[in-house]
């Protein structure tokens, strides 16, 4: 729902999936700014309500205007998991906290400068036209320093992504707990880009030195149409793909709605999958076909212990899962 009210006009819409139905709007007159305004959640004007969960309330104190309610909304989609429709940008599935972005409809209708509620500003985009974003989130891993595959140097646990419409051109970057920066113990470190799904096996990734500004980092920052970034120090990156290193998960375990499998580190491609009961029934298979995460319902399955088995070029992995 979208509720807006000033001194000239009100807005409310009621969203149905990519369906906006306007409720006209009226002019309400002047209103001290200590006066009340009451909103009816699921109100038909019938004084009938519906019934469910809010897992979300915004509440601004300004008008909201279109590029704003689509950065909300790209946010609400991936944080959920729900479908926005033709607002929808952002579908990277695997980096889906804490979706942030900046965007213009116009120029009296654009959103330059932000961060949501994670450590990544952006600002200053230096040719952001009408029509153009730029979304990130990330994957939930760690503000810890790793080495992990299939890097050889030293980098943070976490890695967002970037989805671009049109071009915003370079822009600032920032990293606004310096603390995070700080944990490298070295000026020497900077963002490192890659134009692909994840960080890959071989790939070259582009750096971009972090400068230390006291209360934050930052760097100037081309991102790609469709990339990842990360901070560390200058990468160097493992030639050969390690079926060993590589991460094979899958959650939410206990299960009982859905299960998730989801690869790290490991080229999706050539990827299969399969699922056993105790008994050694094959219960479900498939290949994850360049997709690194993948769900299927398993509501209907019977309680107890089953295993998931990876394959890829005679190498096997496997994770036992419970299902309730």
């Amino acid at each position: 729902m979208i509720y807006g009210q000033s001194d000239w006009d009100q807005n409310f819409q009621t969203i149905v999936n990519d369906l906006r139905i306007p409720f006209p709007g009226s002019n309400i007159g002047s209103r001290a700014e200590n006066s009340n305004v009451e909103v009816r959640l699921g109100w038909d004007f019938d004084n009938r309500f519906g019934e469910g969960d809010i897992a979300e309330h915004f509440i601004y104190g300004t008008k909201l205007f279109e590029s704003h309610r689509t950065i909300v909304s790209n946010y609400v989609a991936a944080r959920y998991g729900i479908s926005m429709g033709s607002i929808q940008h952002y579908f990277r599935e695997d980096f889906s906290e804490d979706v942030a972005g900046i965007g213009r409809e116009n120029e009296w209708d654009q959103h330059d400068d932000a961060q949501g509620i994670g450590v990544v500003r952006v600002s200053n985009p230096q040719s952001l036209d009408d029509g153009d974003y730029l979304f990130w989130g990330h994957d939930g891993g760690a503000l810890e320093v790793v080495t992990s595959y299939p890097f050889l140097s030293s980098r943070l646990a976490r890695t967002w992504a970037a989805e671009e419409i049109g071009d915003a051109g370079t822009v600032q970057l920032q990293f606004t707990d310096a603390g995070v920066c700080e944990l490298f113990a070295s000026a020497a470190i900077g963002v490192i880009v890659d134009d692909a799904e994840n960080f890959e096996v071989g790939s070259a990734p582009a750096f971009y030195p972090l400068q230390n500004n006291g209360a934050y980092w930052s760097a100037e920052v081309d991102l790609p149409e469709h990339g990842v970034f990360t901070v560390g120090f200058e990468p160097q990156m493992n030639v050969q793909e390690s079926f060993v290193d590589a991460g094979f998960t899958v959650y939410p375990n206990p299960a009982n709605e859905s299960m998730t499998l989801r690869l790290n580190n490991i080229n999706p491609n050539g990827v299969s999958w399969r699922v056993f009961d105790t008994s050694g029934r094959l219960m479900q298979s498939g290949d994850m076909n360049g997709k690194y995460r993948m769900t299927w319902d398993v509501s209907s399955w019977s309680p107890g212990i089953y295993l998931v088995e990876w394959m890829k070029d005679g190498q096997r992995r496997s994770v036992p899962v419970m299902i309730q």
